[in-house]
């Protein structure tokens, strides 16, 4: 009993830097202070574009992917360096951007979330062996699994998925400047969280700097 409040204390101490630190881990960086400035950056982005339930569920998937670990008694080191959490921020990001805005949404965000914590435990001990990290696969494999079971509880069977395309049909006109390109360079580094915005690959970057030159 003396021992889990003791956890309990401790976990709650350190909960705020263990998410912040999951957040930077996307990109492979062990800092808080990146962390938050790259959930800065997700919430400009998702603002922006006027999709702020990305932003929200980027902040939900974090924090229940982290919980997971705790609950779990996963391996300490592991949630202190924020590796519960990366893979909890990616399906945050993701299911509101391919999903619509329903009870069942956030249900299945929350539960997938949870679940890339046990799938990334699990990968990493057998990858183990072979010194093999399974890095954000667990956010990949898990979101395939859930957007496509949601078409299919639709009633959308896979044989009537239609033909992948770009959203308007066609690339149309792209402009060359060099302002334009710097534009297009930041929107890619954004990207990496599903965000179209240039000022957030600035807070992106902002955020490498802060954890490594």
């Amino acid at each position: 009993m003396a021992f889990d409040k003791v956890f309990i204390q401790a976990s709650v101490k350190e909960f705020p830097r263990t998410v912040a630190r999951g957040v930077g881990q996307v990109m492979f960086q062990d800092n808080m202070w990146t962390g938050i400035l790259f959930l800065a950056g997700i919430f400009w982005g998702a603002y922006e574009e006027g999709f702020p339930l990305v932003a929200w569920g980027a902040l939900v998937g974090v924090l229940v992917s982290t919980l997971a670990g705790y609950i779990l008694r996963l391996p300490d080191k592991h949630g202190a360096n924020g590796l519960w959490g990366f893979n909890g921020v990616l399906v945050g990001c993701a299911f509101p951007t391919f999903l619509a805005n329903t009870v069942w949404m956030w249900i299945a965000l929350i539960l997938c979330s949870a679940l890339t914590t046990v799938a990334q435990s699990g990968m990493d001990n057998v990858l183990g062996r072979w010194k093999l990290s399974s890095f954000t696969f667990p956010f990949v494999f898990c979101t395939w699994i859930f957007l496509l079971s949601a078409r299919l509880f639709a009633g959308f069977p896979a044989e009537y998925m239609g033909t992948p395309e770009f959203a308007h049909g066609h690339v149309g006109h792209i402009d060359v400047g060099f302002g334009d390109l710097v534009v297009y360079w930041l929107r890619g580094i954004s990207q990496v969280f599903l965000i179209k915005s240039w000022v957030t690959g600035v807070l992106f970057i902002a955020g490498l700097a802060v954890s490594s030159w």
